[in-house]
């Protein structure tokens, strides 16, 4: 009877936020008809800071960076930071459309503003290039969820640092490790021993650091859009991967790896030279534009 209360419960606090989504959505599609916001406004909608990251998420650090390079004026709202549909962090309000996944978003913005961070890559370096980014999306990610919600208590912190605790808080926290597991899980990371994931994770760490060498960036002296989703998980790992137990071996290994944590540092330093700041701001909306 009690776990079915507690199922009841957690159902509710989904439909619940999905409404909220909606209504939001609603609202944003008015306002836009109404000329209350502007049409070609950008709002990208990610996970709050947490732990010394401006998120708790790389994608939204990947959208993010590639909007500073772009030098294209946006507002980032931690409000709802989870798309009502595909429930994935990042996505944005732009042009009375709201757009999820840091991918399709990248493309949307390229076809837009004719930006193109990887115009100088030859075909074979665009494709290693695509294939390091399916490496960290669907590898060292999931890699990733399962150190957060099954090899260590990160992911039940993290939730409840951002959520608060209290009834809600909690029952959020569950549902949310609950969903993650059983992502990792049909992903089939989930399946595998906790030696077998940490040293996949740590292999394709190695991996980065290799290819990476001594060259400023990924792919050479310019940067490129693998570099977004480099910093995005490299920033993540480093800031927000601590638990309870104080042990990290993630972080750990990739500290190891001196030209990542190089490279992360010098990315941070030329493109979020306001990252401290951005980590600490406990308001709900900031707005960036370029320095003219």
């Amino acid at each position: 009877m009690r776990g079915q209360l507690r199922t009841i419960r957690l159902l509710f606090l989904t439909n619940l936020l999905e409404f909220l989504c909606l209504i939001k959505a609603i609202f944003a599609a008015v306002n836009i008809v109404f000329g209350v916001m502007e049409a070609d406004k950008i709002v990208v909608h990610a996970m709050p800071p947490y732990g010394g990251s401006i998120s708790a998420s790389p994608f939204p650090i990947r959208v993010e960076m590639f909007l500073r390079l772009a030098k294209i004026p946006h507002t980032v709202s931690k409000k709802s930071p989870f798309h009502s549909y595909t429930k994935k962090t990042p996505w944005v309000e732009y042009k009375g459309q709201n757009i999820p996944d840091s991918t399709h978003i990248l493309e949307m913005f390229v076809d837009d503003f004719k930006v193109d961070l990887d115009e100088h890559l030859t075909q074979e370096e665009r494709a290693i290039s695509r294939a390091f980014q399916r490496m960290l999306s669907e590898g060292a990610l999931f890699a990733g969820f399962a150190w957060r919600f099954t090899l260590s208590d990160n992911g039940k912190l993290m939730v409840k640092s951002l959520l608060g605790g209290g009834v809600v808080g909690n029952a959020i926290s569950q549902f949310a490790g609950m969903g993650m597991r059983k992502n990792v899980w049909a992903q089939g990371t989930g399946r595998m021993t906790r030696e077998q994931i940490l040293k996949g994770c740590f292999d394709d760490i190695d991996a980065c650091s290799v290819f990476l060498a001594n060259k400023p960036y990924m792919m050479g002296d310019r940067v490129s859009f693998i570099d977004c989703l480099m910093f995005g998980f490299l920033q993540t790992i480093f800031f927000t991967f601590h638990c309870s137990t104080d042990e990290n071996p993630i972080k750990d290994h990739m500290l190891k790896r001196q030209n990542l944590d190089s490279y992360r540092q010098r990315i941070q330093n030329e493109v979020f030279p306001d990252w401290k700041e951005i980590a600490e701001n406990k308001e709900s909306t900031r707005t960036w534009a370029p320095d003219l």
